[in-house]
């Protein structure tokens, strides 16, 4: 038997620590110990008496794990090395998990079986070579027919169809083991054999021919097809879209399951397919907007502080820092915010106030007509502070200030 690799915990590690054989990992299971990887035989017993969450947490954390499908340089099926001669088949939720690991060891396919640390089964089956992950889906469409025949397929779960799939380590000691398993034959299917959609939609697995396998297969086909559609119906009339699924749904079993599904069944499946995409697409639409109507109602909050600061004195450098923005972005808003005012009403047709930084009191300067020149040897860009004017909100270039001081358009 070939070896798989195994991982150390938590489940985020994704560098195997060695390379075990199927054999010796079997024992060890059966054992709760390996010199790789300690012993996780308290482990195993603390996640049996947790509840679900708490199992799960604890599995995550502390248990090493491995990949029974071959081995990897590090887990992915972009890293796969090389697959090995068995393949995983895992079987969860069982009444009494015991007599169903009896039931999948006495296959003259299984090679190994053991409970896993909840209420089910692991089990490697023997199969002819596979040299990649297309090899290993269709190796695992057989594998699945073959327990379909023995009907011990009803609790399968499909996740192990990914050849990069993992499972952890578990403490068993009726764990069984049979070096002498009889490999599964399998067949290689086309892209069309395997139910594969166009390239726009989500790659999916291909159909099993009767049972539950062939509304599993509409299911998952039409669900990647409606995704992908729905945004030509929308909006539309929810009976429409309804419609085509169900009509997609029959196409889809008539041109690739030798017993077609019946109208009935295609039409409740083409009914909670449109129904969930319709929702989806509503929802998502409603989120846009809500999200839209708030980031704007926070930044007009947030450019009426900026006027009402500027309007107090704070300089653009320091609004920027209080605001996390650029000092160019402070200086585009305060300016956008004057061509508002400006919109709204003339500048021109009504009085000019000047907000006063300086004492009521204080000596003011009143130049006797607008195109007087200020006779004070002051730099132009310091002369409204020498004169404790402060501008209204904008740079100093705004309309206000050249209407006050013409020789700063020559400047």
């Amino acid at each position: 038997m070939s070896d798989c690799s195994v991982f150390r915990p938590p489940v985020t590690n994704t560098k195997p620590a060695g390379e075990v054989p199927l054999a010796e990992l079997v024992e060890a299971i059966r054992e709760g110990r390996h010199p790789l990887l300690g012993d996780w035989r308290e482990t195993v017993a603390q996640v049996r008496e947790a509840d679900k969450e708490e199992a799960r947490r604890i599995k995550r954390e502390r248990l090493a794990y491995w990949t029974p499908n071959g081995r990897f340089g590090r887990r992915g099926e972009a890293n796969l090395i090389e697959c090995s001669q068995t393949l995983f088949a895992d079987f969860d939720n069982l009444e009494r998990p015991a007599e169903f690991r009896d039931r999948v060891a006495g296959l003259p396919e299984c090679a190994a079986a053991y409970r896993s640390t909840s209420n089910g089964v692991h089990a490697a089956l023997a199969v002819e070579g596979r040299t990649n992950a297309d090899d290993h889906r269709d190796a695992w469409y057989a594998v699945s027919l073959r327990l379909e025949e023995e009907g011990l397929a009803d609790r399968l779960d499909s996740a192990p169809r990914s050849v990069a799939s993992a499972a952890f380590l578990s403490h068993d000691p009726d764990a069984v083991i049979n070096p002498q398993a009889r490999p599964l034959k399998w067949t290689r299917r086309t892209a069309a054999e395997r139910g594969e959609p166009a390239a726009t939609v989500r790659r999916q697995t291909g159909p099993r021919p009767h049972g539950e396998g062939r509304n599993v297969d509409v299911f998952d086909w039409l669900r990647a097809w409606a995704l992908a559609e729905v945004r030509n119906y929308w909006p539309g009339d929810p009976a429409t879209w309804q419609t085509a699924c169900v009509a997609k749904a029959l196409e889809r079993t008539r041109e690739t399951h030798p017993t077609p599904l019946d109208e009935r069944e295609c039409y409740h499946t083409g009914k909670s397919v449109a129904g969930w995409t319709w929702r989806c697409r509503e929802r998502g639409r409603k989120r846009g907007v809500k999200s839209g109507q708030a980031r704007r109602l926070e930044t007009a909050e947030r450019d009426g502080e900026i006027v009402r600061l500027r309007q107090h004195g704070w300089t653009q450098t320091k609004l920027a820092d209080k605001f996390g923005l650029s000092q160019s972005a402070v200086s585009r808003l305060l300016a956008r915010t004057i061509m508002r005012q400006q919109s709204v009403e003339d500048v021109d047709d009504r009085p000019i106030t000047i907000p006063q930084a300086v004492p009521d009191d204080a000596p003011r300067f009143d130049p006797p007509s607008p195109n007087d020149m200020i006779p004070f040897d002051v730099p132009l860009g310091k002369l409204p502070a020498a004169l404790g004017i402060v501008p209204p909100p904008g740079s100093w270039g705004s309309p206000e200030f050249r209407r006050l001081f013409p020789a700063a358009n020559r400047a």
